[in-house]
C-alpha cells in the first residue's frame, strides 16, 4: 500500500483518507457519509461484506479450491489478476523446499554467472569503442585536410604533421627507449646538426615552400634536400594511413556492433532469470513479516512448513437499472459527462502530487497513461458497453502445508474477501496502478541489469513559488531522473538538479521537454460552483431537482443502499456461494462485521 488513495483502495476500508475522500457505507441501511470526492468519485466497501473462509484437506486441496474458484468466475464474466505472491518454506519441508527457495538459490548462481558474461561484454565493447573512437579521430583529421576551409585544412594538417614526427619518423634510422632514430627529425634537432628542421616541417604546406620565393628558401640547401625527402616520406605514409585507417574503422564498427548484439543477448537472456528471480519472492524478503513470522503459531522449528500467500483482484461491471432522479436534460448531460478517464480523474487521482498515482510512481507521464487506457478500457467492457460501476474484490489466500510427525501432511487455506463498490473513472485508476505495477517489473530488471528504463513522453516536474523564485520539488525530481524519457523520437534524460530553478531548467532543456506543474494548482480550494444545485446548496436552500455535485453527485442514501449496496451484495454473496461449491465443507470463520 502506498501513498496514493488508489493503491488504498482493497486493503483497508478504515483508512483515514479513504473514508475523508470517498466516504463511509454501512450495512444497509443503517448509515451513509458523503467524502470530499462525492459526485466525482465512488469507492466504498460495505461494511456486512468483508468474509473469511477457511478450509482444510489433504496437500494440494486448497490450491484445488483457489483454482476452482477462479475458473468459475471467469465463466460468469469475472476479470482476474494475480497481483503478488509470497512464499516461506521451512528447510525441512524438503518437497517444496526444492521447487520454491531451492530454485530461487539455483536461479540466483544462474545469475551471477549471466552478470559476470554481460560485465565481460561491456568491458570488451568498452575497449573496442575506445579505439573506434580514436581511429575515427584519425580519420576525421585526414578528411578535413582535403577541406574547402583553409583553417581547417591547416589545424588537421598540424595535427598529422605532428603524429608522423612523433611517432613514425622518429624511429627513422633506429630509434626507440634509447632516444630517437639516427635519421630522424628529433635526432638533428636534439643533437644541433639542423636545430630547426622539425619546426621547418611543421611549416611547411609543399615542396613549393622549398623553390625559389617560398618562405622556406631561405634554409641551407641541405637542410631543403633532408625536407624534401622527409615530405615525399610522410606523402607517402599519409597515402598508406588513410586505406589503412578507413579498414581499420570499417572492421571495428563491425566489432563494435558485434558487441552491442553480444550484449543485447545475454541481456534478454538475464531477463527472464531475474523475472523468475523476483517472482518466487521470499516472504521474509520484507521487515512486516521478518517481525511478525517468528510469532505465527503454527510455524514450529524442527517442522515442516510451507507458508504462500496469494493477492488477486477480481471485478466486474454491473448495471443500474433506476432512472436518475433528475430531469432529462441533465441526465443527458450526466451521461456524456461520465467518462473512465475524464479530466477530473486526471487532475485528481493521477497526476495529484499527494493522493495521486504519480506519488507512488513519480515516472507517469500523460503519454504513458495514454498508451495504456485502450488496453484498460477493453478490460472493463462488458458486454460492448461501458459500465457506470464495478464490483471490485481482493482476495488473499493464506495457505499453510504442515507435515506431522506421523508423515502425514494437512494443508489449510484461509481466503480473505472484501467487496468494493467503485465507480467506473476509480476502476480505471485501480487497473492503471496495476499496469504501473506491470511497468515496475521491467524497472526492477532494467535496473538490475544497470539500464536506465524508458519511460513515453514528457516527465512531471512539480514545483512551487518561493520568494518570487520557482523552485523544483527535489525529492520527485530526484525519483525520475534515473528514467530515459522518450517524446516525439528524441531521449530525454535529467541533469543532477543542484539549485536549477524552472527557469534554469528550460534553459538547459528547452521548453516542451517536461511538463512543468505548480503545486498551488493542487491546493484543495473550491473556486466555482459545480452545478445550480450547489449554489442554492450554499444559501440552505435544498432544490432536489438540482441536487447535482458531478456525474454522481445525484446519489442519496435511500439510492446508494436501494441499487448500489444490495445490488453489489448478490455479487459478494454469489462469490461466496461459488467458494463454498468448490470447497464442499468450507466454514465461514469470520461473518459480516
Amino acid at each position: 500500500m502506498g501513498k496514493s488513495l488508489i493503491s488504498k483502495i482493497g486493503h483497508d476500508r478504515d483508512d483515514k483518507d479513504i473514508r475523508t475522500y470517498f466516504g463511509d457505507m454501512g450495512p444497509a441501511p443503517l448509515f451513509w457519509t458523503e467524502g470530499k470526492w462525492y459526485g466525482r468519485a465512488w469507492a466504498q466497501s460495505p461494511r456486512n461484506q468483508k468474509i473469511s473462509i477457511d478450509v482444510t484437506g489433504y496437500p494440494g486441496y486448497v490450491t484445488q479450491c483457489y483454482l476452482g474458484l477462479t475458473f468459475a468466475l471467469g465463466k460468469d464474466k469475472f476479470k482476474i489478476e494475480k497481483i503478488s505472491e509470497s512464499i516461506d518454506v521451512s528447510p525441512e519441508h524438503q518437497q517444496y523446499w526444492q521447487i520454491t527457495l531451492a530454485q530461487k538459490e539455483a536461479l540466483e548462481q544462474k545469475l551471477k554467472q549471466t552478470l559476470m558474461a554481460i560485465s565481460s561484454s561491456i568491458s570488451d565493447l568498452e575497449l573496442v569503442r575506445t579505439d573506434l573512437e580514436r581511429y575515427e579521430e584519425f580519420l576525421k583529421w585526414i578528411e578535413d585536410v582535403r577541406s574547402n576551409d583553409p583553417n581547417k585544412a591547416r589545424q588537421a594538417q598540424l595535427v598529422l604533421k605532428s603524429f608522423f614526427v612523433d611517432q613514425v619518423d622518429y624511429y627513422a634510422g633506429g630509434g626507440g627507449a634509447e632516444g630517437p632514430g639516427r635519421l630522424s627529425m628529433a635526432f638533428m634537432r636534439n643533437r644541433g646538426i639542423m636545430p630547426t628542421i622539425a619546426q621547418d616541417f611543421m611549416t611547411m604546406e609543399g615542396l613549393k615552400d622549398l623553390e625559389e620565393g617560398g618562405k622556406l628558401s631561405h634554409i641551407p640547401e641541405v637542410e631543403k634536400q633532408v625536407l624534401r625527402s622527409k615530405w615525399k616520406a610522410y606523402e607517402d605514409w599519409l597515402r598508406i594511413f588513410e586505406s589503412n585507417v578507413r579498414t581499420r574503422v570499417e572492421h571495428l564498427r563491425t566489432m563494435v556492433r558485434s558487441r552491442e548484439r553480444t550484449l543485447e543477448e545475454w541481456r534478454e537472456r538475464a531477463k527472464p532469470i531475474i523475472l523468475r528471480y523476483k517472482m518466487i519472492n521470499d516472504a521474509l524478503s520484507s521487515a512486516s513479516a521478518r517481525k511478525s513470522m517468528p510469532h505465527v503459531f503454527f510455524r514450529l522449528v524442527g517442522h515442516a512448513t510451507a507458508i504462500i500467500s496469494i493477492d488477486i483482484w477480481l471485478w466486474k461491471a454491473y448495471p443500474i437499472f433506476e432512472e436518475f432522479p433528475t430531469p432529462g436534460e441533465l441526465r443527458a448531460k450526466v451521461m456524456g459527462e461520465i467518462h473512465p478517464y475524464n479530466s477530473w480523474t486526471k487532475e485528481h487521482m493521477v497526476f495529484h502530487p499527494d493522493v495521486g498515482l504519480i506519488a507512488d510512481h513519480p515516472w507517469i507521464t500523460e503519454e504513458w497513461v495514454e498508451t495504456k487506457a485502450s488496453g484498460i478500457l477493453s478490460k472493463m467492457n462488458w458486454e460492448g458497453r461501458y459500465y457506470h460501476f464495478y464490483i471490485f474484490m481482493p482476495v488473499t489466500l493464506d495457505k499453510v502445508n504442515i507435515r506431522l510427525a506421523n508423515g502425514s501432511e494437512i494443508e489449510d487455506g484461509t481466503f480473505n474477501i472484501t467487496n468494493w463498490v467503485l465507480s467506473s473513472n476509480v476502476m480505471f485508476c485501480k487497473l492503471l496502478e496495476l499496469e504501473a505495477i506491470k511497468e515496475e517489473n521491467e524497472i526492477y530488471v532494467d535496473e538490475f541489469l544497470g539500464i536506465k528504463h524508458r519511460i513515453p513522453g514528457r516527465p512531471v516536474v512539480f514545483y512551487r513559488k518561493e520568494k518570487g523564485e520557482q523552485k523544483i520539488l527535489q525529492g520527485h525530481y530526484n525519483a525520475i531522473r534515473k528514467f530515459v524519457f522518450e517524446n516525439s523520437g528524441t531521449y530525454i534524460e535529467l541533469p543532477p538538479l543542484q539549485t536549477y530553478t524552472v527557469k534554469e531548467l528550460k534553459e538547459k532543456l528547452g521548453n516542451d521537454k517536461m511538463r512543468y506543474v505548480n503545486l498551488k494548482e493542487y491546493i484543495p480550494l473550491r473556486s466555482r460552483f459545480d452545478s445550480i444545485g450547489e449554489f442554492f446548496q450554499f444559501f440552505g436552500i435544498d432544490i432536489v431537482p438540482y441536487r447535482f455535485k458531478g456525474p454522481y453527485g445525484h446519489f442519496s442514501k435511500d439510492f446508494a443502499n436501494k441499487y448500489v449496496a444490495k445490488p453489489a451484495s448478490q455479487h459478494f454473496l454469489g462469490v461466496v456461494s461459488t467458494l463454498l461449491k468448490v470447497s464442499k465443507f468450507g466454514k465461514i470463520l469470520k461473518p459480516a462485521s
